[in-house]
């Protein structure tokens, strides 16, 4: 299911932005942190909201949630079809 991402995603979203964060640092080290956050989560809710830049959220099992743990769902964040993160869990 394809849908806006929505506060439910933040966790989901927040990992794919770690996840992102560390192949950079690991690739370089010297221009990027090895921890930290690009975005508040005050931040990524306005992004979320703001018609203007929209988040495309995917969940392969529409019935998970996007903070479940319970099952192994892939969750799928992005802004542009050219710019798909996608995070197993």
């Amino acid at each position: 299911m394809i849908r806006r991402a929505t506060y439910d995603d933040l966790e989901a979203v927040n990992s794919l932005l770690r996840q992102v964060l560390k192949v950079h640092h690991d690739g370089r080290p010297d221009l990027f942190r090895a921890e930290g956050k690009k975005y508040t989560d005050s931040e990524l809710l306005a992004i979320f909201s703001n018609p203007d830049t929209p988040q495309w959220s995917y969940c392969s099992n529409p019935m998970a949630s996007p903070t479940s743990r319970a099952s192994r769902t892939t969750w799928t964040s992005w802004n542009k079809p050219s710019a798909i993160t996608a995070c197993v869990r």
